[in-house]
C-alpha cells in the first residue's frame, strides 16, 4: 500500500480520549480510557498487531493510568484509582502475552495520581505516586516488586512529582510548587540528593545520557515560563517562552536536539555543544 494509507482503526470505547498507547516488540498495543468525573467506565485494552482486540478489563466508577511494561514485556500493569470516591486505588498486572485477560496480581496502594506515567526502574520495581494533600504538597512514591510486592514507600517528594531513571539508575523526581530536584536511591527510596531550582518544573521531565533533566516551566519562580536544563548542581541553562499551554514532555533527538511543544509551536533546541 503507499504511505499513509491507514491499515486499520479500532474504536477503544469511552468517552474521553485514550492514554499511551504503548506497544510492545511483537506490536501489542496496550492503551486506557479513564472516564469523565469517575461517573463511567474505565477501560484497559490490548490490541492485535492487526488491529483486532487482544483482550481488555473494565471497571466502573474509576480512573485509569497509563499502562506500563515490565522490562521483558511479559507483564503489562496499570492503576485504577477511586479519586472522588470510596473505592481503593489498585495497581493490577494482567499476562502481556496472554490472548484473553490474565490478571496476574492485584495489589492496593495509596491515594494515586492516575494522571501520571508509571515507571519501571531497571529492576523491575514499579513506580507509584502517592499523595497526602494536594494543598499542602505531601506525596511520595511507593515501590512494588514485580510479583506484586511492597517495597518501600519514599520521604516527602511533593505531590505529583513525576519520575525518571537516570543513566546510573537512580529516580529522579521534579516538583514544581516546592521547585525540588530529588533524587531517589533504588534500593530504598531513601533521597540521594535534593536541588532547589529558579524554575517550577511543569512537564514531565526528560533526561539525557549525560544526566542533565529537562523540564518545562510555569509561572511563579524567577525565570518564569520556558524550558529548562538543569542538574543536581542546579540550572544549566533556560530558554524562555511566551506561554506554558499546551506543553508537552521534551524528547530528546538521536542527534541530541531537544523537541518540545507550546500551544501550536513546536521547538526545537541545540543543546550539544
Amino acid at each position: 500500500p503507499t504511505n499513509g494509507h491507514k491499515k486499520w482503526d479500532f474504536a477503544v470505547g469511552g468517552p474521553r480520549p485514550c492514554l499511551g498507547p504503548i506497544i510492545s516488540q511483537d506490536g501489542i498495543i496496550y492503551t486506557s480510557v479513564p472516564p469523565p468525573l469517575n461517573t463511567q467506565t474505565a477501560v484497559m485494552v490490548a490490541i492485535n498487531p492487526d488491529g483486532t482486540e487482544r483482550w481488555r478489563h473494565e471497571e466502573q466508577n474509576v480512573a485509569a493510568s497509563i499502562p506500563a511494561l515490565s522490562n521483558d514485556e511479559t507483564q503489562v500493569y496499570v492503576i485504577f484509582s477511586g479519586q472522588a470516591t470510596l473505592l481503593p486505588d489498585h495497581l493490577m498486572a494482567f499476562d502481556a502475552k496472554a490472548v484473553t485477560k490474565t490478571i496476574l496480581w492485584d495489589t492496593p496502594v495509596g491515594d494515586s495520581f492516575t494522571t501520571i506515567a508509571t515507571v519501571i526502574t531497571p529492576q523491575d520495581q514499579i513506580l507509584v505516586n502517592d499523595f497526602d494533600s494536594s494543598a499542602s504538597n505531601l506525596g511520595r512514591i511507593q515501590a512494588f516488586s514485580k510479583n506484586g510486592n511492597f517495597l518501600w514507600t519514599s520521604p516527602n517528594v511533593g505531590v505529583q512529582a513525576p519520575a525518571v531513571i537516570t543513566p546510573n539508575g537512580n529516580i529522579g523526581l521534579v516538583n514544581g510548587p516546592s521547585r525540588l530536584l530529588t533524587i531517589l536511591n533504588p534500593a530504598d527510596g531513601a533521597i540521594l540528593s535534593s536541588t532547589f531550582l529558579p524554575v517550577a518544573p511543569l512537564s514531565i521531565p526528560s533526561v539525557d545520557p549525560d544526566g542533565i533533566f529537562y523540564a518545562q516551566t510555569s509561572l511563579g519562580a524567577p525565570l518564569g515560563t520556558g524550558m529548562a536544563a538543569f542538574n543536581t548542581s542546579g540550572i544549566i541553562w533556560f530558554f524562555p517562552t511566551a506561554s506554558h499551554q499546551g506543553l508537552s514532555a521534551p524528547s530528546i533527538g538521536p542527534d541530541g536536539t531537544l523537541y518540545f511543544k507550546v500551544e501550536d509551536t513546536i521547538y526545537a533546541l541545540n543543546v550539544v555543544p
